[in-house]
């Protein structure tokens, strides 16, 4: 709780430093509001992107899987209601319609641009990757191992909260502060047997307990092009009391994140720099103590160049981009096993800024918890596009 307080008074401290500027400016950091809207009927705005991809992966020099996959189809809306009021929400159909889930369903308030109010069906800033994860955005077909295993993205949680952006002389600042549902037993209380964050995901019904979890997360923008945020999302997970009586512990699960993201502009190209960093940490039953991971961790780091902007004369906001990716997870921490490493390349081509050809390689060293090593290999060619 020390960090919310911190965070509330380091607000109130720089608001004699706040700029005035209009309330849209409020989202320009805000992904969510950079998306392109294909449809306007008056007051409202229709869209989505869609992700189809050709895979084929081996392991230990066994093809384990050659298959077309129609990973998401997404619809989202938006629409204004007034001068300073706003709804969005996003419906996701992943795996050909097998999963269907309500992403984002949530109300923005405006007040000025360094307080704003959300509340709804929200995606938590817990780092970056997961507020800007469409696929038409990203270089590769699968997201990063740190932002699946530890960040269960797409992470939705239902709660409300207050965003904004601080002016500090000329260093822009962004903030995301929210009170949610937060995760709930299945951390441990899984079929798979062990620590899992993506098994204990939010319920976008009811809390499971009656503590609520804080998320927040402070972006630093010190010059165009540069980005370096804090986050963090800490909170209760299992249900201790049954029918008025307390039956278990309190026990509390604690993520913080690291992002970055950094371009730069040449006369041949642009240059980026991306990545992320996560740290769980999960109180244990003692029963489960040794059994079970209190402890995981987690990084990827992207590198691109975009070159050969406007070559396809026909075509002349195309570009080429080419990616290299490294992944490294380590869902244990207190053994030497249950550890992943991955290195990725992509030779991709946008025929213009909503739409592109994705062609990726993966090669992977995976360990078990005992350390055996499997190799792995993944081609995959795909296609996204907003809509």
């Amino acid at each position: 709780m020390n960090i919310i307080y911190l965070l509330i008074l380091m607000l109130t401290l720089q608001v004699g430093f706040i700029h005035a500027q209009s309330n849209d400016s409020a989202k320009t950091d805000d992904p969510i509001y950079k998306k392109p809207f294909l449809v306007k009927l008056s007051h409202l705005q229709l869209g989505g992107y869609t992700d189809v991809s050709y895979e084929i992966e081996r392991e230990n020099g066994i093809t384990e899987e050659a298959t077309f996959k129609a990973n998401r189809f997404n619809i989202f809306a938006y629409s204004r209601l007034f001068n300073r009021a706003a709804i969005f929400a996003e419906i996701e159909f992943e795996e050909g319609g097998e999963e269907i889930a309500l992403e984002i369903a949530q109300f923005d308030f405006e007040f000025t641009e360094a307080l704003n109010l959300r509340a709804g069906i929200l995606l938590p800033p817990l780092g970056r990757f997961n507020v800007n994860h469409d696929s038409p955005k990203n270089n590769f077909t699968k997201r990063p191992l740190v932002s699946t295993e530890i960040i269960p993205s797409t992470l939705s949680e239902v709660g409300g909260g207050l965003f904004g952006n601080i002016y500090i002389r000329k260093i822009r600042m962004n903030y995301g502060l929210y009170m949610t549902n937060g995760f709930n037993d299945g951390i441990i209380l899984n079929s798979a047997g062990i620590t899992s964050f993506r098994a204990g995901s939010p319920s976008l019904g009811e809390d499971n307990n009656t503590v609520p979890s804080f998320t927040g997360r402070v972006g630093i923008i010190p010059v165009s092009g540069i980005e370096a945020g804090l986050s963090f999302h800490t909170g209760i997970y299992n249900k201790y009391i049954l029918e008025g009586q307390v039956t278990d512990e309190k026990r509390n699960a604690l993520i913080v994140a690291a992002d970055w993201e950094l371009s730069k502009s040449f006369k041949f190209g642009t240059i980026g720099l991306s990545g992320e960093f996560a740290y769980a940490k999960v109180d244990l039953p003692a029963s489960l103590i040794g059994l079970y991971a209190s402890r995981q961790q987690g990084y990827y780091i992207d590198l691109t160049y975009d070159f050969l902007r406007g070559f396809v004369k026909i075509l002349p906001k195309s570009s080429f981009i080419f990616a290299l990716r490294y992944d490294e997870v380590h869902l244990d921490k207190d053994i030497t096993g249950d550890l992943t490493r991955q290195f990725s390349a992509g030779l991709n081509f946008k025929p213009f800024e909503d739409s592109i050809f994705k062609l990726n390689y993966t090669r992977g060293w995976s360990y078990d918890r005992i350390s055996n090593l499997t190799h792995t290999a993944l081609f995959t060619a795909s296609v996204a596009t907003y809509f």
